[in-house]
């Protein structure tokens, strides 16, 4: 009999089955994690599209960073130091932890602004530049406006129509509704031209 120095118990022969059979295990719980992380990260970036926060490097920005990046440091330091399978709980729980924790900040994003039921508040933005993005999917035309917000200035692309974006021009005003989410993360809806033309809708912003 022997002590595996992997896991820490006795065994006979030439490999220890307990690391063996606790390897496998975690192989599978990472195989998991990463589907439901992948599918997180979609989500994510789909609630991000329809409720994009004023601030991305927000605090909840950073807290759900840190859910991710924690397990994962805690893991490389467990295998590093050859003893994942020595805390194998542990470890199972630190890759479904780090997994989940994209689904929670798209869940976190999503009902932001779903729940969101305060009335918004409209500020005053700047446009500074015109931009023109083709692909496959077609032509989208941006706004790169400045918004203030709290004591500075934050700038944001707004997606318009083509027909918003060929009136407008750098220096002209529109009003931005700011949401300010059911969880106190402000988020940017539709916003007004407003400077000598005529009121024209944005179709959708980001």
């Amino acid at each position: 009999m022997q002590n595996c120095l992997e896991c820490g118990q006795a065994f006979e022969g030439d490999r220890c089955m307990v690391c063996l059979i606790r390897n496998e295990d975690i192989s599978e719980t990472g195989r998991l994690s990463v589907w439901v992380a992948g599918f997180g990260l979609m989500a994510t970036v789909f609630a991000l599209g329809v409720y994009p926060p004023i601030e991305l490097m927000s605090p909840a920005f950073y807290i759900f960073l840190g859910f991710l990046l924690l397990p994962v440091a805690i893991l490389l330091v467990l295998w590093f130091c050859d003893i994942l399978t020595r805390y194998f709980v542990l470890s199972r729980l630190l890759i479904v932890f780090a997994g989940a924790a994209l689904v929670l900040s798209a869940t976190f994003y999503f009902l932001n602004g779903v729940l969101d039921r305060k009335p918004p508040l409209t500020l005053q933005a700047v446009v500074l530049h015109k931009e023109v993005s083709s692909n496959a999917d077609g032509t989208s035309y941006y706004l790169e406006c400045t918004v203030p917000w709290g004591h500075k200035t934050i700038e944001q692309d707004l997606e318009v129509s083509a027909t918003t974006f060929t009136t407008t021009e750098p220096g002209d005003s529109v009003r931005v509704a700011i949401h300010s989410g059911a969880f106190l993360t402000a988020w940017y809806g539709k916003g007004l031209l407003s400077n000598g033309h005529d009121a024209i809708n944005l179709e959708r912003s980001r």
